[in-house]
């Protein structure tokens, strides 16, 4: 069976990186083997949508990440002027 593609983030750029990894010596971390493709861009859109699409309109929706604190995300109500959510 295939292996499908892995994201990670990279520590030094920040960039969000699509394609294979192995384990690196140190626990809990990976390394990239082979070519990897940036879709930082894609990534952060998805997840503006998908957190979009979450929330209820004027009301906060909160994503807790694993054990790096809290996102908040509020979907601008439908009379909210431009720029308010």
């Amino acid at each position: 069976m295939k292996k499908k593609p892995e994201l990670g983030v990279s520590p030094i750029t920040k960039q969000i990186f699509m394609g294979k990894s192995k384990p690196h010596k140190d626990p809990g971390y990976r390394e990239w083997v082979g070519e990897k493709v940036d879709v930082t861009d894609e990534c952060i859109k998805a997840v503006f949508e998908h957190l979009y699409l979450m929330a209820e309109p004027g009301k906060p929706f909160s994503v807790i990440g694993p054990g790096r604190g809290t996102m908040t995300f509020t979907r601008a109500a439908p009379d909210a002027p431009e720029g308010e959510a």
